[in-house]
């Protein structure tokens, strides 16, 4: 998968490599999309909502480790993609 620099991180374009059931996936989920719409819908306020997710899981939002964030879903994703 190919993001253009102006989305990514960095402001290159950048290539990540995906297994082919997930290419597969995305294809099968991008078919009836058309090159301008939205990949995904992401909320303004995903802070908000990832809150309310854990309260509705009974997860703790913050413990004596610290507080579960989008940042510490990003690092433990990384963590385990290592």
């Amino acid at each position: 998968m190919t993001v253009a620099a102006a989305y990514s991180k960095h402001r290159r374009e950048d290539s990540l490599p995906l297994k082919a059931e997930t290419a597969a996936m995305l294809k099968a989920f991008f078919a009836f999309k058309t090159p301008e719409a939205t990949a995904f819908h992401v909320p303004d306020k995903t802070a908000d909502m990832f809150r309310a997710d854990l309260k509705a899981a009974d997860i703790a939002y913050e413990t004596g480790a610290g507080v579960l964030d989008f940042h510490s879903l990003r690092h433990t994703a990384g963590s385990l993609l290592a």
